[in-house]
């Protein structure tokens, strides 16, 4: 039987049974045709495919022998030979060794752009909208590299391979890297590059009318513009928004857009009374706002001495604390005692508030203010 003849006879099974076209060729009864796909595909005896690692499959060897090939097809975008199964779905005018290659082809890029014009007009379209629709609704996300189960998969395949969880931590990905572009470009860094740092000159001459984006003063003013607007929404976000006493009721655009005027005034709500309060910013003061009749200012006491005070009181059982009146001055004069505690009408107790700034040195008290108070108050048996 003629080879042409064989051949077509192949064809016409490959046809009738596309997923079983392989079993009839080389069942019994088809002797001639088992004979010619072994004898035109023999150069593949002893090798395995370069996926499996096992002997080529008949299907594999039918597309060898009906083609005529003496050796492994070349991918169509590298040269690089093909040493996997073929199937009778692939084409052989555009065979490819790999998903990048075949995503790099010109042909396969000119289609693609041909097919998006005719479509929609546009040879460059991408149709974002629907990209994340689909990812929205198999990953709950709208990009892949949103999801945990993707970042996840990543890292468990990095960490079998280069032994880390990101490809730029390992030593040897990076080394490859620079090996490669020193081998291409003759440097080991793009920027090194004269022919990169020529095209980037070209850029931003182009856009900026300068070789380097902060030589453009237009440049730098919205550079500095938007480092002053992040510093603003960090100040909000770190310190504004966790005043401890009050909530602010303005956005962190209302803050960056008015901050610091010190006229202008915005609206607070207070933490305690809840009620909402409309006050120009204390700058410079750790507290930006304050609910007066909630934290009202207490002449000459200190808000802590009058927490002790109210807290001492609220015990019931007959005791009764002061603060600020007559008997606290009256027991070791001239000098004021803060805090004087009784119990059922009887001295008990005499407490020093003794905040750091208004019981230093910088304020006037020298260094045996506090334990002349002291050895006086033991002397008059308290």
């Amino acid at each position: 039987m003629e080879d042409k003849v064989i051949i077509d006879k192949i064809k016409n099974l490959m046809h009738e049974s596309p997923l079983g076209y392989f079993s009839r060729v080389f069942s019994n009864k088809n002797p001639e045709l088992r004979s010619f796909v072994l004898e035109h595909s023999s150069f593949l005896n002893g090798k395995v495919d370069s996926v499996f690692h096992r002997p080529y499959a008949k299907s594999t060897r039918i597309i060898y022998a009906i083609n005529g090939f003496v050796d492994y097809p070349k991918c169509t975008t590298c040269g690089k030979p093909i040493m996997r199964n073929l199937t009778c779905y692939d084409n052989l005018n555009r065979i490819f060794c790999c998903n990048t290659c075949a995503q790099k082809n010109p042909d396969t890029i000119a289609k693609g752009k041909t097919t998006k014009l005719n479509r929609y007009g546009d040879p460059n379209f991408n149709n974002m909208a629907k990209n994340k629709k689909t990812c929205k609704e198999r990953y709950g996300v709208e990009y892949a590299w949103q999801s945990d189960r993707t970042k996840e998969a990543s890292k468990k395949t990095l960490m079998s391979h280069f032994g880390v969880d990101h490809q730029m931590r390992s030593s040897e990905v990076k080394e490859g890297m620079r090996q490669r572009y020193k081998d291409k470009h003759g440097v080991e860094y793009p920027f090194q590059d004269p022919a990169v740092q020529a095209k980037i000159n070209a850029t931003n001459q182009k856009n900026f009318g300068v070789d380097w984006p902060m030589q453009s003063k237009e440049l730098h003013s919205i550079m500095h513009a938007n480092s002053a607007r992040t510093q603003k929404a960090n100040h909000y976000k770190n310190d504004v928004s966790k005043q401890a006493n009050v909530e602010p009721l303005f956005t962190v655009d209302e803050w960056i857009e008015h901050s610091p005027d010190h006229n202008y005034e915005f609206l607070w709500k207070c933490k305690k009374c809840g009620k909402v309060l409309k006050q120009r910013v204390m700058y410079g003061s750790p507290i930006y706002a304050r609910c007066y009749d909630c934290y009202p200012i207490l002449v000459s006491t200190s808000h802590f001495e009058k927490e002790i005070v109210d807290f001492l009181n609220s015990l019931g059982h007959g005791i009764k604390a002061f603060s600020k009146e007559n008997i606290n001055r009256s027991i070791i004069k001239p000098k004021e005692i803060d805090i004087v505690v009784e119990k059922d009408g009887k001295i008990a107790l005499l407490i020093e508030a003794n905040g750091l700034y208004w019981h230093s040195a910088l304020a006037g008290k020298d260094k045996f203010y506090h334990i002349d108070k002291t050895d006086k108050c033991i002397s008059l048996g308290y």
